[in-house]
């Protein structure tokens, strides 16, 4: 669990890359579109609490496993119900393994 600290360092960190991402996709598109901060900021809560989420569940498959260390077994498992992304993540470890 990270302190108060580490985690507000972290959704720091996050909203400069959510913005810098957001800003560099609305320049993209064929009109004129400025993201407000409260845009932003909302969308930087989403994506926080979907990785806080990814990362608990995670550890609860490593858990239930006996074992301390996440491993790609954990992220097959928690990809389990989005085909898609399971089919993405089988690919990289396929393509690791090569």
């Amino acid at each position: 669990m990270p302190t108060a600290q580490e985690e507000s360092d972290l959704k720091a960190a996050l909203w400069a890359s959510i913005g810098a991402l957001v800003d560099s996709l609305c320049a993209n598109l064929p009109h004129s579109t400025t993201p407000t901060s409260k845009f932003i900021g909302a969308l930087n809560e989403l994506v926080y609490a979907q990785i806080k989420m990814t990362a608990e569940e995670t550890e609860a498959f490593a858990r239930h496993a006996g074992r301390t260390t996440v491993t790609k077994e954990d992220a097959l498992m928690l990809a389990r119900r989005n085909e898609s992304l399971e089919g993405v993540l089988k690919d990289v470890i396929n393509g690791a393994k090569q």
